[in-house]
C-alpha cells in the first residue's frame, strides 16, 4: 500500500550498491499516492508542488494537485469576491489540492506556485526583481452563510532563478500548511504585494 516504505538496493555486476526508497507514486493523470517516507506532488503541468516532508503523514494518502485557470475563477469567487483578497495585494494564482480520506499533516508541508504575471498590473506597482515583492498564500474558507472569506496561512519567497524560479511558501510566523485537511479540496491563493 502507499502507508508502506518501499526501500530498493541494485546491486551491479561490479560490486557497487545504490539504495533508495520509492516516496510517492503517479498515475497518469497526475493523482499522486505519498506515503509516511513524505515526497513532492506535482500538478499534471508541473506548474504548482506540494512539498510533504518525511515524517508529516502516519499513513499515506493520495494528492492531485491543479492550477486554476483564470477562466474558473468567477464561479469560485461571485461578486468579484477574490477582489476582496488583502486590501493592497495583487493576485498571482490559484491552487487546488484534492485528497483522499481525512488528511493530517503532522509536520508543515510547502507549496510551491509558478512567478505571477507582473505585467498584468500598471509598471508603477510592479517590483523591479521577483525577489522585491512580498507573497502570501491565503486559504479560501467558506463561511455557513455562503460568504467567503481568506484565511493567510503562510507567507513565501522566490526560490530559483529564470524559468526554474517559483514562489515556495516559508513559515514562521503564519501557520502554514499543517494540521488537518478540512474536507476533501483546498482552495489556495498566491497573492502578492510591492
Amino acid at each position: 500500500t502507499i502507508s508502506d516504505r518501499l526501500m530498493v538496493t541494485i546491486t551491479t555486476p561490479d560490486g557497487n550498491v545504490v539504495s533508495f526508497e520509492r516516496r510517492k507514486y503517479v498515475a497518469p493523470d497526475g493523482t499522486t499516492g505519498i506515503g509516511s517516507a513524505g515526497g513532492t506532488v506535482k500538478s499534471a503541468d508541473g506548474a504548482v508542488e506540494l512539498r510533504i516532508p518525511d515524517g508529516a503523514l502516519d499513513e499515506g494518502a493520495v494528492f492531485k494537485l491543479s492550477l486554476v485557470a483564470d477562466a474558473e475563477l468567477p464561479a469560485l469567487f461571485p461578486n468579484n469576491q477574490l477582489d476582496q483578497l488583502l486590501p493592497g495585494t495583487h493576485y498571482g494564482s490559484a491552487l487546488k489540492i484534492e485528497s483522499s480520506g481525512n488528511v493530517v499533516f503532522k509536520k508543515e508541508a510547502d507549496l510551491a506556485f509558478p512567478l505571477p504575471d507582473f505585467s498584468e498590473v500598471p509598471a508603477d506597482q510592479r517590483p523591479e526583481r521577483p525577489e522585491d515583492a512580498f507573497y502570501y498564500v491565503n486559504r479560501r474558507v467558506v463561511l455557513p452563510d455562503g460568504k467567503i472569506v481568506f484565511e493567510v496561512i503562510d507567507e513565501a519567497r522566490v526560490e530559483g532563478t529564470g524559468a526554474d524560479a517559483k514562489i515556495v511558501t516559508s513559515s514562521p510566523p503564519f501557520p502554514g500548511m499543517t494540521g488537518p485537511v478540512a474536507g476533501t479540496m483546498w482552495l489556495l491563493i498566491m497573492a502578492w504585494s510591492f
